[in-house]
């Protein structure tokens, strides 16, 4: 007589992937003894691994309960708060693990992932060089320590650690899309550069995929959009959302949105208001939401993210709808075949763009962004010292503008520079090593950390003179900027991402601070500063020349997105 099925049976058949089996075992094994702990934590596993998190999660504390010193239930335990977007108890608890069991690599890397999401890099890195020590061959770790270099500014080391992560595991997701997504803020790599990359992810990733043929585009009624995204949130692109959503016209268009992510805030539940139809796919596997997607008849799906964190591309490269396109999260290539269009405007993407990406681009009638102004009063000015300032990602911050800033800073006597900074000022040392090789001593800058909103705000109104990163422009940084009476200068190039300052200073009638070459960018900056007759009329009528634009016309711009729609549509 075969033996009752046991919890060794149940992980047999997860690591076959046959994932619903190992799932049902394990409960029948959790009905007849609730309390046993190899069966909860493997279970808890499972749904992890699933995307199930909020289940996962009382699944793993009733083992950590059951037994405290296992350094591997806790580690699980912290990896799942972690993507509840619960940090503080996920460093509490990896902590515990690491002091438990110190060899476990993935403890390490764990702990190392939520110090990075926390903003500690060095501590991080710190972790996540551990967990490498122990196990040299951890992709997880390499990709982790890309995420951190990254937030540290330093872009180059990153991009040597995502294909480090690419090496070991040629399919990892979050190694791929950090690579792909970090080529953007490099100043070493052309858009054709950037494009073979994406071609090469294509290549190794989705082009072997299974994909019925594309259903047929329904006839009659309205068209039917789905968005995809990770950030229907407080989050840029949750914000720029909100501004569409809600003045979607319903009597041409029915709308459906994927929430992508496990966790929510009251802009989640604002938009999920809004939208005729909610469907979170956090829990999804890939093929499933395809298959979601595919039911619900959606003639144009949408996707939010692009390479970033908590993307779902893979569910377009599925081709559930027949029509795809990307927007919202970044204007650039998505590197799928499958995606069929991406939204640009005519001065991010002028003719010939579409050489450097795999969609054929559907062009606004105005600038690609819009927003609804926070409700906050102007600033009093005064300061004697000009204060330049950049409240940007520190990533954005290439070598190349760092050279170019010096310049303006050594040019303008007692001028001084904001620099949005990591939360432990030892973090910043990439960039301040290379101010301080190009003669500007650190004394000039002024690191902020990454604040709340309002003040965030209020923080750009103490700026005089905006200094637009390059190659990948500020783009929400720059209309907040603007909002506040801060004038931007801001440097164009090859690219798309390197183009959006450009096109958002020509939506307020100010092209004369978009340049296209590193010394015109640098005199400008330094003229701006200099005349400072000029410089306070800017700050008196930059909030009236915002109020006036199409940039806070938030109807005009969904009228100009459903044409597009219907466009692409159309095909």
């Amino acid at each position: 007589m075969r033996a009752p099925l046991s919890v060794q049976d149940a992980v047999a058949l997860w690591r076959q992937n046959r994932l619903l089996e190992a799932e049902s075992l394990l409960r029948a094994i959790i009905q007849a003894n609730p309390t046993d702990p190899d069966a909860l934590h493997a279970l808890g596993v499972i749904l992890l691994s699933r995307g199930d998190v909020a289940a996962a999660v009382p699944l793993l504390q009733r083992v950590v309960a059951a037994v405290p010193d296992a350094a591997e239930p806790l580690s699980n335990l912290g990896e799942a708060l972690r993507l509840l977007g619960r940090l503080a108890d996920a460093r509490a608890v990896l902590e515990r693990a690491v002091a438990l069991d110190g060899a476990r690599a993935a403890s390490w890397n764990n702990l190392g992932g939520v110090l990075v999401e926390l903003r500690l890099y060095g501590r991080g890195i710190a972790a996540l060089r551990r967990a490498l020590q122990l196990q040299p061959r951890l992709a997880e770790a390499q990709a982790n320590l890309g995420v951190a270099l990254r937030g540290m500014g330093n872009v180059a080391g990153a991009i040597d650690a995502f294909r480090a992560a690419i090496a070991l595991a040629p399919h990892h997701v979050g190694a791929s899309s950090g690579l792909l997504y970090a080529l953007h803020f490099s100043d070493r790599h052309t858009p054709q550069q950037v494009l073979e990359e994406h071609r090469a992810w294509w290549q190794r990733t989705a082009a072997s995929l299974d994909r019925p043929p594309p259903p047929r585009r329904r006839r009659g009624g309205r068209v039917r959009i789905g968005y995809v995204s990770p950030d229907f949130r407080d989050h840029v692109v949750g914000r720029h959302f909100a501004c569409i959503l809600p003045r979607h016209d319903r009597r041409r268009f029915e709308v459906f949105c994927y929430h992508a992510a496990p966790t929510a805030d009251a802009l989640t539940d604002a938009l999920a208001t809004a939208a005729e139809h909610w469907h979170d796919i956090s829990a999804m596997d890939d093929e499933s939401a395809a298959a979601l997607v595919r039911e619900h008849g959606i003639d144009l799906l949408v996707d939010m993210a692009q390479q970033t964190r908590g993307s779902r591309l893979l569910v377009f490269a599925r081709r559930p709808a027949p029509v795809q396109a990307a927007h919202f999260g970044y204007p650039a290539t998505s590197g799928l075949a499958t995606m069929d269009w991406r939204v640009g405007d005519p001065i991010l993407d002028p003719p010939g763009s579409e050489s450097a990406c795999f969609e054929k681009i559907v062009r606004l009638d105005r600038c690609w962004w819009c927003f609804e102004p926070e409700p906050i009063d102007l600033p009093t000015r005064g300061g004697k010292e000009i204060l330049f300032g950049t409240l940007n990602h520190p990533a954005k911050c290439s070598p190349t503008i760092l050279r170019l800033w010096s310049k303006i800073l050594l040019a303008v006597p007692g001028s001084r520079l904001v620099m949005l900074g990591p939360d432990e000022p030892a973090d910043a040392r990439y960039q301040l090593d290379i101010l301080g090789e190009a003669g500007v001593d650190e004394q000039r800058i002024i690191l902020v950390p990454r604040m709340a909103q309002q003040a965030y705000m209020r923080q750009w109104g103490q700026i005089d003179i905006g200094l637009d990163p390059y190659p990948y422009n500020g783009h929400t940084t720059t209309l907040d900027a603007l909002w506040m009476g801060t004038p931007v200068v801001s440097l164009s190039g090859a690219s798309s991402v390197s183009r959006g300052g450009a096109s958002i200073l020509r939506a307020v009638g100010l092209e004369r601070l978009a340049t296209s070459r590193p010394e015109d960018y640098v005199r400008v900056a330094i003229e701006l500063a200099t005349d400072r007759d000029a410089l306070s009329a800017l700050h008196g009528s930059l909030r009236d020349r915002v109020a006036r634009s199409p940039l806070v016309d938030c109807t005009g711009y969904t009228r100009s997105l459903e044409r597009a729609w219907l466009q692409a549509v159309a095909g």
